[in-house]
């Protein structure tokens, strides 16, 4: 649901002559409609963009109930904290779960890291594929990807500048092959223990048993956060549902060596005596 609340979609809902009950989160809108189209389909002469209709928020009645049965106790406690979303779990106290502030992973065999960023997941594949067998979820589009930015010399994007650093460093044919071998797809992915790799658009509704959060996630919720024109929360829904995705484990991977003043949330779930910097700027006050 929380993806089809443009003013077109919720009019050709509302014409509905059966009642509708539509199922969601609005905590988790990240793909919103752009309103746009897409290059390929016009003259590129001109930019593309469909006229935008109000939202009709009076016409539909909201009723909130958040229960989660995958979250543990500890993980909606946290969550709330660090976002000031109400939550509830389902699971008994005695399901205990499991939350670090890390620059490592806790279980290097089996992890899921999410990135915000495809830049983000080709340099940490590359980085982790030195010292074991790293997986990418939509390895074979990234890999495309990287090979069309890579053959524009004059395209400014991240991830053709990306592109021109591996050529420096004669790594981009490497890269290129290692992130079309390393392909996997979520039906995959669900059924074994990989260390594999994602960005939180290809993972939202998807559920792994340790998961791991790249510092662009967060990066990205602040810079919204922090812009003087932010007009919506998707950024911030971003890193929602990226500290969401884990059933057993959570590790932010953050370097604790450069802790700050601890904050109230940081302190309450990390045994270091000084807490990370990356939560004194990412505390709840980011999603106020």
């Amino acid at each position: 649901m929380q993806d089809l609340l443009s003013g077109q979609e919720m009019r050709l809902l509302l014409q509905a002559e059966c009642p509708v009950v539509m199922v969601g989160d609005f905590n988790q809108t990240i793909h919103d409609f752009r309103h746009t189209v897409s290059p390929n389909t016009c003259d590129h002469r001109s930019c593309c963009v469909l006229p935008a209709e109000p939202m009709q928020v009076s016409a539909s009645t909201v009723i909130e109930w958040y229960h989660t049965y995958r979250l543990d106790l500890l993980s909606v406690q946290w969550l709330e904290d660090m976002t000031g979303k109400r939550m509830q779990s389902a699971r008994g106290p005695h399901e205990e779960g499991c939350i670090a502030l890390s620059p490592v992973l806790l279980r290097h065999e089996h992890t899921l890291i999410i990135c915000r960023k495809n830049e983000s997941v080709i340099t940490e594949a590359i980085h982790r594929a030195l010292s074991a067998t790293v997986r990418v979820v939509g390895g074979a589009r990234i890999s495309e990807m990287l090979q069309t930015d890579g053959k524009d010399a004059h395209n400014k994007s991240a991830l053709s500048q990306l592109a021109l650093h591996l050529k420096g460093d004669q790594t981009f044919s490497g890269a290129v092959q290692m992130l079309a071998d390393s392909d996997i797809s979520l039906k995959e992915l669900s059924t074994g223990k990989f260390m594999a790799l994602g960005t939180v658009h290809q993972l939202k509704g998807f559920e792994y048993d340790h998961v791991a959060i790249h510092a662009d996630v967060f990066e990205a919720a602040t810079k919204e956060r922090q812009s003087p024109e932010q007009t919506d929360c998707t950024e911030r829904n971003c890193l929602f549902v990226a500290l969401s995705r884990h059933r057993k484990s959570l590790t932010v991977l953050c370097d604790i060596s450069c802790a700050q003043t601890p904050t109230n949330v940081a302190s309450r779930y990390s045994t270091s005596a000084a807490a990370p910097d990356i939560f004194k700027v990412h505390s709840s006050a980011l999603f106020v």
